[in-house]
């Protein structure tokens, strides 16, 4: 079947294989996991976990979802479905709030998508090429790092994997129960973790239609998953007012945040994605020798599924526009199919190699210095940023309840109400961000915090004016902290 080649016979050496590849995906996910949410892209970590932290505030309920920011305390403008999140909550409900319970979650559903990843593998290559495949994976810089980030992108990449896993199953099985349902289910997840992974979605259809033809559309279980997926994102899209709009990856942003047309037609939009985060983020220098012959011996030997993979993904990151360009995490589902042609690559060629001892050296060095490659890359990633924050805590708990809402001047909205723990507005005192400033003052908000290199705005100029009218009540060389109910 399309060059397919049977999962190995042997049930122990195949759980032995996944064991081991779990094992190793988790031990790159260790460093710094139980650090504060002030690494790379802590923007992002901490609205999840601000969503987490709300969950066990206000009761549990998965259908409300809710920031630390009052404008967006609504599921309105928390679009995606919130599944990642809440799963973190009911652990916080066990063991109490950690921030480090998020990314054991991700690097728990990172090391399943390692195994799917196997078993995805196996079904096209035989057991060393599959093998290969989980390993190249393991250490592919931009996945270590944000498949153990407090976001959902290791569930999401999990789902899509296992997804399209017993998509195959189904097909080749024509057991619609398990394989069919389990297949609709997980693929229905995908894009309501992810809205922007919808596009990925593609790749399945198109291997259907490349293999299959259109009469597969006549089986009633082809029907069934499509029904499941498309009801569970219209449902909950069509229930979240405006979320499409406001997430990544769809409707509104297809216009004005994506620019897809504007970002096309810009040769950096082009450099960014394929000539910089594609070697050094995605496959390493020595992956892309490795993923050039991968290609090589997939095109020759026809084998149908991996091309399409590949093309839908880069469909998918062309369809992303500026969101992705601006985001790395955007990139992740590069990761599955980038280690897919790196290990068929490594196998092709040792297997060319191995007699000769001079390329078997070479090969050994392409294939160590892949982890080394992650490890230079991405290092600084793991450097705390802006740790005065926690300090900062401490001081503002001196002087106001929590309860008292703050307003932030500053641009990053979930990062500083989050590890001050508070409730609040976030916006550079400028332009639309003054505006909101003065109307939070009629909603009781209570003190002003002002983060002076993260303000996004011209503070020194601003400060005699909030100075002649609000009490400063803490001042010091990485914030202000003004009383709004007091003179000076």
């Amino acid at each position: 079947m399309e060059g397919r080649t049977p999962l190995p016979k042997n049930p122990i050496r195949r759980l032995h294989a996944g064991l081991a590849l779990a094992g190793i995906c988790l031990l790159t996910h260790l460093p710094g996991i139980t650090r504060p949410l002030l690494d790379h892209h802590a923007w992002a970590q901490t609205l999840r976990a601000s969503q987490s932290r709300n969950f066990v505030a206000d009761g549990m309920n998965l259908f409300k979802p809710r920031y630390d920011y009052v404008e967006y305390e609504s599921h309105e403008r928390a679009p995606q479905f919130p599944l990642y999140s809440y799963a973190v909550a009911a652990l916080y409900k066990v063991f109490g709030v950690h921030d480090f319970l998020g990314r054991v979650v991700s690097a728990l559903f990172a090391a399943a998508s390692a195994v799917f990843l196997f078993l995805l593998a196996s079904r096209f290559f035989d057991g060393k090429t599959a093998f290969l495949s989980g390993l190249a994976y393991c250490v592919i810089p931009l996945r270590v790092f944000f498949m153990r980030a407090f976001m959902p992108d290791s569930m999401a990449v999990f789902c899509f994997l296992a997804g399209l896993y017993f998509f195959l199953l189904w097909l080749d099985e024509e057991k619609f129960f398990p394989y069919g349902i389990a297949a609709a289910l997980l693929l229905a997840l995908v894009p309501l973790l992810k809205i922007a992974y919808l596009w990925l979605l593609v790749a399945p259809v198109f291997y259907v239609l490349q293999t299959k033809g259109t009469s597969l559309f006549k089986r009633a279980g082809v029907w069934v998953i499509f029904g499941i997926v498309a009801s569970a994102f219209s449902g909950w899209y069509g229930w979240v007012q405006f979320g499409a709009e406001r997430s990544a990856g769809f409707a509104g942003q297809m216009n004005k945040e994506m620019s897809l047309l504007k970002e096309w037609l810009d040769p950096g939009f082009w450099s960014a994605h394929f000539f910089s985060r594609f070697p050094e983020l995605l496959t390493t220098y020595a992956g892309l020798v490795f993923f050039a012959a991968g290609a090589w011996k997939i095109r020759r030997e026809r084998i149908i599924f991996p091309q399409i993979w590949f093309v839908s993904t880069v469909f998918y990151i062309l369809m992303c526009g500026m969101y992705g360009r601006v985001h790395q995490y955007v990139s992740l589902p590069f990761a599955p199919v980038n280690a897919l042609f790196i290990g068929a690559g490594m196998a092709f060629l040792w297997d060319r190699w191995r007699a000769k001892q001079a390329f078997a050296v070479l090969w050994i060095l392409l294939v160590v210095s892949m982890p080394v490659h992650a490890v230079l890359r991405i290092k600084h990633w793991y450097k705390p940023d802006q740790a005065w924050v926690l300090r900062a805590r401490e001081e503002v708990d001196k002087i106001s309840p929590p309860k008292d809402l703050l307003f932030v001047a500053s641009p990053h909205q979930p990062f500083f109400l989050y590890h001050l723990q508070r409730k609040g507005w976030a916006a550079p005192l400028v332009g639309r961000g003054l505006e909101a400033f003065e109307a939070s003052l009629s909603r009781d908000v209570k003190f002003l915090f002002v983060p002076l290199a993260h303000a996004g705005f011209d503070w020194p100029a601003l400060r005699p004016s909030v100075a002649s009218r609000y009490a400063r009540v803490y001042a010091g060389p990485d914030f202000e902290l003004y009383d709004l109910m007091k003179k000076p």
